[in-house]
């Protein structure tokens, strides 16, 4: 998470976030903070804008297990992971329900500027690269099922040809 005067971003594991991260403490008055469950409530409660980055599910899973189990077959790597509850499979609606600002990963380097420029910071025109990932059929079937919820829940195609 990251804390400025009148904002707090949430950086959803394996969506591409870093980089704004990285914006945001050069030229927002970003502050690196790890909160608890509790004192993420907190933060949220206090600040006006609360936003964050959501990425397709297709490339935020593949992803995941080229980060964490670049051996393994992404499948078996994403079963095993979703039988556990952890941070970087909780589905969007987890994080995005505390925001009032939800932005694509694909589409930040056109919508950040602004939405930073209304709440005070100008920042120059990122060059945020959000990589993607092809998919197997098979691959993609299995995330369209488990992510199901991701791809309403942030408005993405469930196409995985699209962009968006």
């Amino acid at each position: 998470m990251i804390r400025g005067p009148n904002y707090v971003f949430l950086n959803i594991p394996n969506t591409g976030a870093e980089e704004i991260e990285k914006i945001l403490h050069r030229y927002c008055e970003g502050q690196v903070v790890t909160p608890t469950h509790e004192t993420l409530l907190e933060e949220v409660e206090r600040r006006t804008k609360v936003f964050t980055v959501v990425r397709k599910p297709y490339h935020r899973a593949i992803e995941l297990c080229r980060w964490y189990a670049p051996e393994e077959k992404p499948m078996d790597y994403l079963t095993w992971l979703l039988a556990r509850d952890t941070l970087n499979t909780r589905p969007y609606s987890y994080w995005i329900s505390k925001c009032t600002n939800v932005f694509k990963i694909e589409e930040i380097n056109e919508k950040l500027p602004p939405f930073l420029l209304s709440i005070g910071y100008k920042i120059p025109t990122p060059e945020v690269n959000s990589p993607t990932f092809e998919t197997t059929i098979e691959e993609a079937t299995f995330i369209k099922e488990a992510f199901k919820d991701d791809f309403v829940d942030a408005k993405y195609s469930t196409d995985r040809r699209s962009k968006t």
